[in-house]
């Protein structure tokens, strides 16, 4: 219960951060990122001490597996935008990223997230990472819908053009290529 709802209100906070970079541009708001990240760290570092599988056929693929995950989602939330534009400075007005990850599809990090924590369960095991697994990705995927709708169209000056060119979600043949592509000259 406590993962759920820890989880839920970590996405709260990522909302609330948003809501701060479109409407109010408050300064004391801006670390609502942070901590809602800072959340979830202490949530799946409990859920993993919870898990209960200790057999390397499964620990090994699964953490294999989860690691390349987790790295993938960082390099994308962190290392693919320039950081400080992305997280820290006023967003409206700003061009989209069309290139490396975010020409393979338009939410690339929910994939990686929900790949990361599957892979978590698969590796470990136990109800709480099972909790986080599909909570966090449900409410990933809500928010994702969220920022396609309200948010990203207010930030980027050129999201609708964005929107017809890149998948939502799930990446096409074409967005493979590009990304490939992209991701070799950057």
């Amino acid at each position: 219960m406590i993962f759920g709802v820890g989880t839920a209100v970590c996405y709260l906070f990522f909302l609330l951060y948003d809501f701060n970079q479109v409407r109010w541009k408050s300064r004391k708001l801006h670390g609502a990122f942070a901590l809602s990240c800072a959340g979830l760290l202490l949530l799946t570092a409990a859920a993993c001490w919870k898990g209960q599988n200790r057999n390397p056929a499964r620990l090994v693929p699964g953490g294999i597996l989860a690691l390349c995950f987790l790295l993938l989602l960082c390099y994308t939330l962190f290392f693919a935008l320039p950081f400080e534009e992305t997280y820290v400075r006023e967003s409206r007005g700003r061009r989209v990223c069309r290139t490396g990850m975010y020409a393979l599809c338009r939410h690339p990090g929910v994939l990686w997230y929900a790949g990361f924590y599957f892979s978590l369960y698969a590796a470990l095991g136990g109800a709480p990472l099972l909790v986080l697994a599909v909570t966090g990705t449900v409410l990933d995927l809500l928010y994702a819908v969220f920022q396609d709708v309200w948010t990203f169209p207010k930030t980027f000056c050129d999201y609708e053009e964005y929107r017809r060119e890149a998948p939502f979600l799930i990446p096409r043949p074409s967005s493979v290529v590009r990304c490939l592509r992209t991701l070799r000259k950057g």
